[in-house]
């Protein structure tokens, strides 16, 4: 009932003073959703599950002590949630309206690019501020277990606040610069990988090379700077407080300027949508004919279109456009340089140690982002053909659904496989550091040397094995989702969330990090439990294609 008081007080402020009509519209639409209380009410459940297997699993004794130890918890998957909220929710509310035509239809009228603007913001923001909402009460419990003072409180609650907005406006930026869904959500999770991760990588290589303080800005954009700043133990020291109100500002003009430029710019790029969809369909019949070089380029452009063709109609269908493959390798472009200069300073320079573990978190952050690009681009087919109507066209033709499900899986294959074989280097690489350089890297012994082989050979096999199930489950719900950030969602819930809950109680609860042998026991489990998940959720997802993939795809046309 809160909830429901809050936004009709909302209502009225906004009707009073009678601006921005597009926001007061989709808040009153927000209040008729079931979605803005369920998510509420999931998101409160969720984090006291999270608490309560953290409160009896953990090895802490000392109350105060194991209230900052949940606090830290729940904030941490509450900044995560917050740093990737923008990604699925604003990042194609605007390109939407660009690919259906209907942006124009709204600037006939007497509204501004502010009126459109604030009103997506709002009507895509609200789940996610009302799911944020819920979770303060938990984070709120270690206060009465002690550990946690009041004021390092407010500042956590002000730098998920403020990511949360970052986000949000970094979605809503990339949404009114681009027209395909595929474009915005990787430029949107492009630049959280930026002001997340990139730059405190930056500033930490520099600092291990050169020692300088002149790259300090670049842990200013840092959700995760501000995070660990806003803690007592960083905040109270000299310097502390500067440094955390220094982030805090720079995260909250961050996300004002983008919403002050996708104010300025969407009137004036509206109009590209049309013409834009156009130059495509047109630059993808004239890439099959022609090819995308000159001469002998276009005679095997052409060959190869045919031969594709022949052999499967659907995987090139899938597999033709370009952007595809530049989109999967975008990210590894950028993170790879990073990662190898780390490579080298692990070797050469004086703190190697430090380098080292930058390096196998980078890597593992680079798997990451390969698999959410898989996910998108798995759900991408079937949520685009869906929409448009060429699903239900193919199913009339002769083509076999086990066909069209076989060159799905092969141009996904195509797409990817160079990502793959970059990322399977660099755990070939780093296991190759930890056998020719066990006492630079200051590795104890044999058992150490098979315990981080175990865990970049175990990666290398997840990586396999993760993609052929996001290959499989995300086309499934990609068929069944009514909006496409909801089916790529959806498929990392299901494929990912058991081995990254794992990872996440491995962390917080500490089970097993007492010796070599335990943790090695723990990485076989989580492979183990990995690989089993994906292998059933493959074979199970792909036989239910088989069987249900003309149902599927009539019931969604029909929603």
């Amino acid at each position: 009932m809160e909830l429901g008081h809050s936004l009709v007080i909302g209502y009225c402020v906004i009707e009073h003073f009678m601006i921005l009509p597009v926001v007061e519209r989709e808040l009153r639409a927000a209040a008729r959703r079931a979605t803005t209380y369920r998510m509420r009410f999931f998101a409160g459940l969720a984090a006291m599950v999270v608490w309560l297997v953290l409160l009896m699993g953990s090895r802490v004794a000392l109350p105060a002590q194991l209230g900052h130890h949940l606090f830290n918890a729940l904030g941490v998957l509450a900044l995560g949630f917050s740093m990737l909220a923008g990604v699925f929710l604003t990042s194609d509310c605007v390109s939407e309206e660009k690919r259906e035509g209907t942006l124009g239809l709204l600037f006939l009228t007497d509204l501004k690019g502010y009126d459109i603007v604030l009103g997506k913001l709002a009507a895509a923001s609200v789940h996610a501020f009302f799911g944020l909402v819920a979770v303060f009460p938990m984070l709120a419990l270690p206060l009465l277990m002690g550990g946690v003072s009041g004021a390092e409180f407010a500042r956590v609650i002000l730098v998920l606040s403020a990511t949360l907005f970052l986000s949000l406006a970094l979605g809503m930026f990339v949404s009114s610069i681009s027209v395909e869904a595929r474009h915005s959500t990787s430029g949107a999770f492009l630049l959280v990988i930026l002001f997340a991760g990139i730059c405190p990588a930056l500033w930490w290589l520099q600092s291990i090379v050169f020692k300088a303080r002149l790259f300090d800005p670049l842990l200013l954009p840092s959700p995760g700077y501000a995070y660990l700043k806003a803690l007592d133990l960083f905040y109270l020291p000299r310097s502390g407080a500067g440094e955390f109100w220094r982030s805090l500002c720079t995260i909250g003009a961050l996300g004002l300027g983008c919403v002050a430029v996708a104010n300025f710019i969407l009137p004036r790029v509206w109009q590209q949508g049309g013409s834009f969809r156009v130059r495509a369909a047109r630059g993808s019949v004239a890439d099959m004919v022609r090819g995308r070089g000159g001469g002998r380029e276009r005679g095997r452009g052409f060959g190869r279109a045919l031969v594709s063709l022949q052999e499967n109609p659907y995987s090139w269908l899938v597999g033709r456009d370009v952007s595809s493959r530049r989109i999967a390798s975008g990210l590894l472009r950028v993170l790879t340089p990073i990662w190898l200069t780390f490579v080298v300073v692990s070797i050469v320079a004086a703190k190697h140690v430090e380098a080292f573990i930058t390096c196998i978190f980078l890597a593992y952050g680079m798997h990451l982002v390969l698999k959410v690009q898989i996910a998108l681009e798995a759900s991408r087919r079937a949520s685009e053909d869906r929409h448009s109507g060429a699903l239900e066209l193919l199913l009339v033709t002769p083509l076999p659904v086990r066909t069209i499900l076989a060159g799905h899986r092969e141009a996904l294959a195509r797409i990817f496989k160079r990502p793959i074989r970059i990322l399977v280097l660099v755990n070939l690489t780093m296991m190759a550091m930890v056998l020719w350089f066990p006492k630079r890297l200051d590795i104890g012994g044999r058992d150490d040397q098979l315990m981080f082989c175990e865990l970049f050979l175990g990666g290398i096999l997840m990586l396999l094995l993760d993609s052929r199930a996001l290959c499989w489950v995300g086309m499934w719900r990609g068929l069944k989702a009514k909006r496409h950030h909801r089916a790529v969602v959806a498929t990392l819930g299901t494929v990912m969330g058991l081995p990254w809950a794992l990872v996440f109680l491995q962390v917080f609860v500490e089970w097993g990090f007492h010796s070599t042998a335990q943790v090695a026991m723990v990485f076989a489990l989580w492979f183990g439990v990995g690989a089993v998940l994906d292998l059933v959720l493959g074979a199970r997802t792909r036989r239910r294609l088989e069987r249900e993939f003309r149902g599927a795809a009539a019931i969604s046309n029909d929603q």
